[in-house]
């Protein structure tokens, strides 16, 4: 099961109570959608430029968390407001893949995160994605299959930026274990699809 499994129920609850406000003022799944995005290139443009690295890097923390929100707000947004379509599903699951490239991009160029390290936290996230796409494509549900998701990935990345201020080889380490989390995860998706197919051969 997904580590932050039994913090979901709670956590949605949350996103619900944020979500009524913004529902009465007009805003649409789709503008929180663009605006995480947007946030993403912001955050790639001030990891990956030369001033001093302790600013850029606090920068980064703030609009991630803010980002993180605003990309689980826009499925609660959608829900609530009737507004769940296959279309919006996909828009929302391309933007996260471009976000999460960026960041990634940003931390590896500003020199946060070594190439190899960054890289490969990168492929195999990306491979975690295209795993459970192609498992649903197959009509195998991998909902709580597997160690990482999204959002244990943002949280590893978060925790790490912050132990980056007490040592500077925190965020890489960090990078590191995500990066052998996501391999297991992968490992456990491809074995669950291979097992669901063997029952139905």
């Amino acid at each position: 099961m997904l580590v932050l499994n039994k913090f979901r129920s709670e956590f949605q609850e949350i996103l619900d109570r944020m979500s009524k406000p913004l529902i009465k003022i007009g805003v649409k799944p789709w503008m929180l959608t663009l605006f995480s995005l947007i946030l993403s290139l912001l955050m790639f443009f001030i990891l990956s430029s030369r001033d001093g690295k302790e600013t850029r890097l606090l920068l980064a923390i703030i609009l991630f968390s803010i980002s993180a929100i605003f990309d689980a707000l826009d499925g609660t947004l959608a829900r609530m407001t009737g507004r769940v379509s296959k279309l919006g599903a996909f828009l929302d699951s391309f933007c996260d893949r471009i976000g999460e490239s960026l960041v990634l991009l940003g931390l590896m160029i500003g020199g946060f995160v070594s190439w190899i390290w960054g890289t490969f936290f990168l492929i195999t996230s990306m491979l975690i994605s295209y795993v459970r796409a192609r498992g649903e494509g197959l009509n195998i549900d991998l909902r709580g299959i597997g160690l990482m998701e999204r959002a244990e990935r943002i949280i590893l990345i978060l925790i790490g930026s912050f132990l980056w201020f007490l040592h500077k080889r925190a965020l890489n380490f960090m990078i590191m274990l995500g990066s052998l989390l996501n391999f297991i995860t992968i490992i456990q998706r491809v074995n669950h699809i291979i097992n669901e197919l063997k029952k139905h051969s």
